[in-house]
């Protein structure tokens, strides 16, 4: 059982990750405590998806550890990894099966109990009830997206990992998926990367700068936005 008092819930430890000769992600250190939620800001090519897909255990870094509920995420820990959501530009979808198949099949992965249940409770918090019975090949991209959502929150992770989730979305998506990050999972630890830092801040309670693979800042919201001119 993890303390939720002794532990932090993500914790990078000197972090950096290599591709070639480029660090992505350089000599990072990070740690994220429980309830936090994490904005993680920067210009293009500033390590925000190598960061999450770290975190999330998708890569390995080059060197340094990276640990969730003080256990390395990069040892394959079933008790780590059941602890993350992740959600990427990819959606982990499987395009010949319908949502629903999609979603069964993630919830058994995860052994999620009485799982048809929490498939018609996540379908309804995300407004994706519709398109549960259809099959994935047939969805716009934003609708594939959301229902990527649902993969990703379906067996109930401690922390979301949400890299550029409201990318390719309508504006009444964009507030749907606002309202149900702050209020629908308020309770969650979540890192959250986005180029649209107005729709994100209100998500934050705090906000994290990436520049060349290092974190440049670690701040609160109102003092990002009061400085946000000499920031990027």
């Amino acid at each position: 059982m993890i303390s939720k008092v002794e532990l932090p819930l993500v914790e990078c430890r000197n972090v950096s990750k290599y591709y070639d000769h480029e660090r992505a992600v350089d000599h990072l250190n990070l740690t994220v405590n429980h309830g936090e939620r994490v904005l993680i800001v920067g210009p293009n090519g500033s390590g925000k998806s190598t960061l999450i897909n770290l975190i999330g255990g998708l890569i390995r870094p080059t060197k340094g550890t990276v640990h969730i509920g003080g256990l390395n995420i990069h040892k394959a820990h079933p008790e780590a990894r059941s602890l993350i959501g992740i959600h990427t530009h990819n959606p982990f979808l499987y395009e010949d099966l319908t949502g629903k198949e999609n979603l069964v099949f993630f919830g058994k992965l995860f052994g999620v109990p009485d799982v048809l249940s929490k498939i018609t409770e996540i379908a309804s918090l995300l407004n994706v009830s519709h398109l549960l019975d259809r099959r994935v090949s047939s969805l716009s991209h934003g609708n594939r997206k959301r229902l990527g959502l649902a993969r990703t929150i379906l067996h109930d992770p401690e922390i979301i990992l949400l890299d550029e989730p409201d990318s390719g979305l309508d504006s009444a998506s964009l507030m749907s998926l606002q309202e149900t990050l702050g209020t629908g999972i308020a309770t969650k630890t979540i890192l959250l990367t986005t180029h649209n830092i107005d729709w994100g801040l209100p998500l934050a309670t705090n906000v994290l700068v990436l520049k060349t693979g290092k974190i440049s800042l670690k701040t609160s919201p109102e003092d990002y936005i009061s400085s946000i001119n000499q920031l990027l």
